[in-house]
């Protein structure tokens, strides 16, 4: 199992570094958001989150362990809890990542419950690292990394123009 849930591990990871940088550049949004539910809602401590968020990432794709495996989980539910709060409170960005207004859906909730879950899974038979896509031939890893960089992109897209593009057709609610 720990084969199959490896490129979905290492699109979550990819995705956390993602966040992570982003919040890095443009920690405002999320300070503001954070702020609005009660949590601790500094630039500082958004940066500091977005570096940790980077280190879970890294420890993830670079050596993932069941306490990597665990500690991804963790990031995710931690998300998913912080996604909750800001839709009751119905606060219109997440500033998850950085710099956009990126309202916390019901989707972005269901997306990282999701990843969460995923990664709980992993902790029973934790992936190999990213460098074995290295192992394989020449094609087959060129095949899995450009995999792996688009499931990334498109994991950022659900959580970014999807729910936007799906209430500007009318279909979505909060």
């Amino acid at each position: 199992m720990s084969e199959a849930l490896a490129p979905v591990i290492w699109t979550l990871a990819g995705l956390l570094l993602l966040a992570g940088v982003a919040k890095l550049i443009s920690p405002g949004p999320a300070a503001r958001a954070l702020a609005a539910v009660g949590l601790p809602g500094s630039s500082a401590f958004v940066r500091l989150a977005g570096l940790a968020e980077i280190a879970v990432g890294v420890w993830a794709l670079a050596a993932p362990s069941t306490a990597a495996m665990a500690a991804l989980a963790t990031v995710y539910l931690c998300f998913a809890s912080a996604v909750s709060r800001m839709r009751q409170a119905e606060v219109a960005d997440c500033g998850c990542f950085g710099a956009g207004s990126f309202e916390p859906t019901a989707g972005h909730l269901a997306l990282n419950l999701s990843a969460a879950a995923l990664a709980f899974c992993a902790v029973l038979a934790p992936p190999e690292a990213i460098g074995a896509v290295f192992d394989r031939a020449g094609l087959e890893a060129v095949a899995l990394g450009a995999a792996v960089l688009c499931c990334i992109f498109l994991s950022y897209l659900a959580y970014t123009v999807v729910p936007v593009a799906w209430n500007a057709y009318g279909g979505g609610r909060r």
